[in-house]
């Protein structure tokens, strides 16, 4: 079991780091247990309760122990978390209690970027389902190559596209260096799929829209726009019966 000094101190960390959290957020429970050499110690396990995924485990020795790198003896203490900084699950190991709470405070920065990307990746999952359907309509397609008029048209559309994507860039990017980086990636990928007009077929170039939205679509919105303005370019190829 842990002291009431530790589990106040790991409170404070949970509840007090980001305003984003609060202590309520978190289950905390401690345990006796055994350390990997046999001998007592105590395990204490934090799960976020809006995510149960997301939880961070630690086995605390019984005694200190010295260490090269380390003069005066401290824990030496087993952490495993979920996420991680990479992978899904991690496994580490500190020295000390104050090495202790700032994993903590590292893992509740994870667990925050985790919890933010939900909503996101829900919506992208939409945008993706409307894109399979546009998707299962390739086969209606006349594999044919666009005439020059048709080229033509396509490319003045897509310029003006390119202006109403510049805008809601612009609208749904604070960050100005994130905000250049995304515009200058549009700007390339959109003359890109300009200068393929007359290089594909009909369906080539569909499939090549359908890509260019994946590519320029960093956030939901713009994403939006990009597979409406899609579907309406598909409608032009698509043969008169089925359009």
């Amino acid at each position: 079991m842990l002291s009431n000094d530790l589990t106040a101190q790991i409170n404070g960390v949970l509840g007090g780091s980001d305003p984003y959290f609060a202590a309520a957020d978190f289950a905390v429970t401690s345990s006796r247990s055994k350390t990997r050499n046999g001998t007592p110690g105590g395990e204490v396990q934090i799960v976020y309760r809006h995510l149960s995924d997301c939880n961070f485990t630690a086995l605390i020795p019984g005694e200190k122990t010295k260490n090269e790198q380390q003069y005066d003896p401290d824990y030496d203490i087993t952490v495993r978390t979920r996420p991680g900084r990479a992978l899904r699950e991690e496994m580490l190991r500190v020295r000390g209690t104050s090495y202790l709470l700032r994993e903590i405070a590292e893992w509740l920065t994870i667990v925050k970027t985790e919890a933010s990307a939900i909503p996101i990746n829900r919506e992208m999952e939409r945008q993706r389902a409307r894109i399979d359907e546009v998707a299962a309509r390739f086969d209606t397609i006349e594999d044919e190559y666009l005439t020059r008029e048709e080229a033509e048209a396509l490319s003045e559309r897509l310029t003006t596209l390119e202006g109403q994507f510049e805008a809601k860039i612009v609208e749904m990017t604070r960050d100005e260096q994130e905000r250049e980086k995304q515009l200058k990636h549009l700007h390339a990928e959109l003359e890109t799929l300009r200068g393929q007009l007359q290089t594909f077929t009909k369906s080539g170039i569909v499939r090549r829209m359908m890509a260019t939205i994946f590519k320029i679509g960093r956030n939901p919105a713009v994403q939006k726009l990009a597979l409406e303005a899609a579907e309406k370019g598909i409608d032009k190829l698509l043969p008169p019966h089925s359009g």
